[in-house]
């Protein structure tokens, strides 16, 4: 009987373990990210970092600007073309890798569309309380308005790259795209900024490259592909353009 407190313990112990384990995914290239449960839905805790489809393709590196701007199929870079940027944060997809059949985010998640995203903030409150929920307390720079991160989603400022190949924000802002169809050229995006606890519905050029955050595919699939583009009817006067 005295070795009773030690085998609970142990049980314990290997009961977290496994829980943690369970809310981690890999995806092709060995990144392991963590999840997070918000209200009905479940988000990777952190931005993609994947240079391979979870087929195993490769997705191109485009450094030179006078590429990027050619392009009309997926590439991703990272912030500056440095990969230290990209180690620990995230890297940035043009919108061409979000529709690509081949599945960008890992197996049993998907990009979400903007239904999803706005359902996200509905749940936290609203544009104007959504944003400081999410955004991390850290690397942000100065006054980074309202970030709590109450709900352990460690939204970050990955900033963005635009159409011409510029680079441009990181620090005080991020974009995220989401799956869902503007326009013949642009994809609604969601966008926080340092300044404010706002989060803001958005589109950018399908050629811009903006932060992916992924979310869990509602039903199970062995090899679940992207879900179909959807219009997001949303009033003109809350979008913004960017390239």
């Amino acid at each position: 009987m005295r070795y009773t407190g030690k085998i609970c313990l142990a049980f314990f112990i290997a009961l977290i373990y496994s829980s943690i384990a369970r809310c981690q995914v890999t995806d092709f290239d060995g990144n392991v990210y963590d999840t997070v449960v918000i209200g009905q839905q479940t988000w990777l805790k952190s931005d993609l970092l994947v240079t391979h489809f979870r087929n195993g393709d490769s997705i191109p590196n485009v450094v030179e600007a006078k590429d990027w701007i050619r392009l009309k199929t997926c590439a991703y870079c990272d912030y500056s073309d440095v990969t230290a940027n990209s180690k620990f944060t995230n890297r940035l997809y043009n919108w061409y890798c979000v529709i690509d059949t081949a599945g960008l985010c890992p197996v049993g998640f998907h990009v979400p569309d903007g239904v999803e995203w706005k359902k996200l903030i509905n749940f936290l409150g609203g544009n104007f309380e959504a944003g400081g929920r999410l955004k991390s307390t850290k690397n942000w720079e100065p006054p980074n308005e309202a970030a709590s991160d109450s709900v352990g989603f460690s939204a970050l400022p990955g900033g963005h790259r635009f159409t011409d190949g510029a680079f441009l924000t990181k620090g005080y802002n991020g974009n995220w795209w989401t799956s869902t169809k503007h326009s013949l050229i642009h994809a609604y995006s969601i966008s926080l900024n340092t300044y404010t606890g706002f989060i803001d519905n958005s589109n950018f050029d399908n050629k811009a490259g903006l932060s992916v955050r992924c979310i869990k595919d509602k039903v199970a699939a062995t090899n679940p592909l992207p879900e179909p583009i959807k219009t997001l009817d949303l009033p003109k006067d809350s979008l913004k353009s960017g390239q």
